[in-house]
């Protein structure tokens, strides 16, 4: 699974940890995303309607969203790319 998420913000070290949380990727590296980020692309078409489904802000998908009848209307207007 790949997901992005972005968010902008210039705040000290300190207050990040409070607002981000760890995940631990496949390759044992580990990535601090924003608890609650602004911005979302997502790469995966497939978490694409679930994450839309539970409020997300989607500014990018994959282009494949446009190969299904369901998901097609639903991103209208967002950038679509890969």
């Amino acid at each position: 699974m790949l997901l992005v998420l972005a968010a902008c913000g210039n705040q000290g070290e300190k207050n990040n940890k409070a607002e981000t949380k760890s995940y631990k990727m496949d390759d044992g590296k580990t990535v601090d995303i924003p608890k609650d980020p602004k911005r979302i692309a997502v790469v995966a078409p497939t978490y694409a309607g679930g994450l839309k489904k539970l409020g997300a802000n989607i500014v990018a998908v994959n282009q494949q969203v446009d190969q299904s009848k369901v998901l097609k209307d639903k991103f209208e207007g967002v950038t679509k790319n890969w």
